[in-house]
């Protein structure tokens, strides 16, 4: 098992953003409290016992048992800028070392089914924790915690001095201001993570206690693992950080252990149903001589067959599909699918959770797209579906004025099952899928017993003739290719456009972009999170600009998106006198992938990116059907675009040892881009794979560095860098903010 390097180097240095020496701090300041306590939303028997939770000698008899636990912050004020909190499990018992943590963040997937919730007078449905702080995101409409973190969580960790389970748990607010998700701090927790007990564990008390220790292993600064920044620096030492504990006992004697029927089931952490809940999907479903409408396809030559059932519904009624999937006991990394409806049915919507794989389901109505993610936790192995649950639940309305008849509903253009996280993926077949209508009102069904296959071209669907406006884009030769899709919309609306990346199994870095939108359509903004890489996007609406880095907790490495979910989500306005034509939304003059932390970027290539506006009221127009081809410049990696003037300054001349600043430039090549953010995250992580340089010491430092102005040499060994520096640099690179800056 790889160990952190240098006190937890993925994690811990993450959050140490002070200073060389601590600010003085006096007794009299408000103290922030940690405390280790059970997850009180957690749906377990073990909810309200707090920081003493109990285990039965029945339930440690009957199987393994485990506890939903959390890390609560109570703040009287919302100022925290960093966190870093680190703890393990300690006991008499030598059956410690069984004890198994298991760490989740707010950006993971907890609970195995959408909850509906409710932040702000908002509700909304998700699989994550409601974390301290955070709310909701306007353009995806989900829950999204406020800032970005950093876990570890490993079998024992030698820097924290604890041979038992191990977590670590670093926060940065991201150099923005937070709300509390709740009234207090201490209403949700900073993270949650479970407590596993095999079965037989010896009786006894088991404590969830802190490391303690420098994460700084050098000694040079005294940075504990425990702490938190603001203006002040919280920690135990200065006596206004209070760190409480929890303990869990498990009851004695162990001479039971023999009894198997006593297992209650919330010491299991699956919150599936069991597996009865299965007939309900029996009722509604028409008899079989429906099928002979249409005739099946061979499926046993398929790696994955979908079954969309037959149904039986008069007209002006609704019918829910449950659309099954048999996938012959393989593993379904992700699907990503478009919905076809033979009109006149009209398409209802998809429902947020795939009851067969127990995930979240994004959906796109205007298109009669859906897809889904299915990643286990923890393991990270593609899930196997139940083949007796709905992989989708997809809503059919049936206008009044629908003709009696047989009806067909099915994939349209597009039905991918990925294997893994690449572009591998499985055969499909699809099968069934009628729904027999009758109307008393309506005329016999030889009219609409087949409609012709035009109904491919589904309203709310762009069809290709779009696309053919502007020459297609050859992406064999692109190392990435962009997708900003296809929408159709009427004047006065909105469309949210999700730019979807296929890197062909690449990782990525980081990215750094400005959108493009045709007039007079507006740009309105960019989603604060990256579905497709998980990860906080920063933006600046002023030159329709945003970036973000991506590497892996832990690791280090770059992250190889999901083609399946969208790496931007934007929003575009479309004015009420907008034309009747088709319009472009693409990159402008900047579109660069990172490969790593130095400035090596991909080709990229931008394919789609039309919007098909009708304007009832409005004339046609012909002049914006084919937008210039400056969107397709996103292939170049130039870099030269954009910069600021200091980036073209030459790396500086030691000055009787002393050096010049070039600001922001951390890996001295001349320019600043988010390359220099990524590398210089990686030395404040203290990875000594990704050490920089004197100079590059001093182009870092600028927050508060020591002297502002670049003409005058300064010491390399006075910088002061932390991750304030990293924030301000990926600020500037968005024009947010001008280096050097104040914190």
């Amino acid at each position: 098992m790889k160990k952190f390097i240098s006190a937890v180097t993925s994690l811990a240095m993450a959050a140490t953003m002070a200073s060389s020496i601590a600010p003085s701090i006096s007794a009299a300041d408000a103290t922030k409290t940690f405390s280790l306590k059970a997850y009180a939303e957690a749906g377990s028997k073990y909810d309200a016992m707090g920081d003493k939770v109990t285990i039965s000698k029945d339930d440690i008899a009957a199987g393994d048992v485990t506890v939903p636990c959390a890390v609560y912050l109570d703040e009287a004020t919302n100022d925290s800028e960093t966190i870093s909190v680190q703890f393990t499990v300690n006991s008499k018992s030598a059956d410690v070392k069984n004890v198994k943590f298991t760490a989740f963040g707010p950006s993971d997937n907890y609970f195995d089914s959408a909850k509906e919730v409710t932040v702000a007078g908002e509700t909304v449905s998700t699989k994550k924790f409601l974390a301290f702080a955070g709310g909701i995101d306007p353009i995806l409409e989900s829950y999204k915690a406020a800032g970005s973190e950093i876990i570890g969580c490993d079998p024992s960790q030698e820097a924290a001095g604890t041979s038992n389970y191990f977590i670590g748990y670093s926060w940065t607010n991201q150099g923005k201001s937070y709300k509390w998700t709740g009234e207090k701090s201490s209403d949700h927790p900073v993270m949650v993570f479970n407590v596993t007990f095999p079965k037989g564990t010896a009786a006894g008390d088991y404590k969830i206690e802190y490391c303690k220790y420098n994460t700084d292993a050098t000694g040079e600064h005294n940075n504990p693992s425990n702490m938190i920044e603001t203006s002040t620096r919280y920690t135990e030492e200065a006596k206004n950080l209070v760190l409480n504990d929890m303990t869990i006992t498990v009851e004695g004697d162990n001479a039971t252990s023999d009894t198997t029927t006593q297992k209650p089931d919330d010491t299991t952490t699956t919150k599936k149903p069991d597996d009865t809940t299965t007939t309900t999907t029996t009722t509604n479903k028409p008899d079989d001589t429906t099928t002979t409408t249409v005739a099946n396809p061979d499926t046993s030559k398929a790696d994955v067959v979908f079954d969309f059932g037959n149904y039986e519904t008069e007209a002006g009624k609704k019918v829910k599909v449950q659309v099954k999937t048999d996938s012959k006991g393989k593993g379904i990394a992700a699907m990503d699918v478009v919905f076809k409806l033979d009109s006149p049915l009209v398409y209802g919507g998809v429902a947020e959770e795939s009851p067969a794989f127990g995930m979240s389901v994004m959906s796109n109505n205007e298109i009669l797209g859906a897809n889904f993610t299915a990643i286990k936790n923890g393991s990270g192995d593609p899930i196997t579906p139940s083949a007796d649950e709905a992989t989708f639940v997809v809503l059919v309305n049936v206008p009044e004025t629908t003709p009696t008849g047989t009806y067909k509903i099915g994939f349209g253009d597009k039905c991918e099952v990925f294997k893994d996280s690449t572009q591998n993926t499985y055969s499909t077949a699809a099968i069934n899928g009628n729904i027999k209508v009758t109307n008393p009102n309506g005329g016999d069904d030889t009219t609409t017993k087949k409609p012709d296959d035009t109904t491919t071209t589904t309203t709310n669907k762009p069809d290709d003739t779009t696309t053919t406006t502007t020459a297609p884009v050859d992406t064999s030769k692109a190392d990435v290719v962009f997708d900003f899709g296809n929408y159709k919309t009427e004047a006065g609306k909105k469309v949210k456009v999700q730019v979807k990346t296929d890197s062909k199994g690449k990782g990525i870095a980081a990215m750094d972009v400005v959108f493009k939108v045709d007039s007079p359509l507006v740009y309105g903004g960019v989603a604060e999170e990256s579905p497709a890489f998980g990860m906080s996007v920063m933006s600046n609406p002023d030159i329709l600009g945003a970036n973000f880095t991506a590497i892996k907790n832990g690791s280090g490495d770059p992250i190889t998106p999901s083609a399946d979910e969208a790496t931007f989500v934007i929003v575009v306005n479309v004015p009420e006198t907008t034309p009747t034509g088709t319009y472009k939304v693409g990159f402008g003059d900047k579109c660069e992938v990172f490969k790593d932390s130095t400035q090596n970027t991909y080709s990229t290539a931008v394919i789609n990116g039309n919007i098909e506006v009708t304007n009832p009221n409005g004339e046609v127009t012909t002049t914006t059907q084919k937008p210039d081809d400056t969107t397709t410049t996103s292939t170049s990696t130039t870099v030269s675009t954009d910069k600021k003037d200091e980036t073209t300054t030459t790396t500086s001349t030691p000055v009787s040892g002393s050096l010049k600043p070039v600001w922001g430039d951390v890996n001295c090549d001349g320019s600043v881009n988010v390359a220099d953010v990524v590398l210089l995250n990686k030395y404040i992580n203290k990875n000594s794979d990704y050490a920089i340089t004197d100079q590059g010491k001093v182009n870092a430092d600028v927050c508060n560095p020591q002297n502002a102005d670049n003409t005058v040499a300064v010491d390399p060994s006075k910088v002061d860098i932390d991750k304030a520096d990293s924030e301000a640099i990926i600020r500037s690179i968005v024009h947010l903010v001008t280096l050097p800056t104040k914190a």
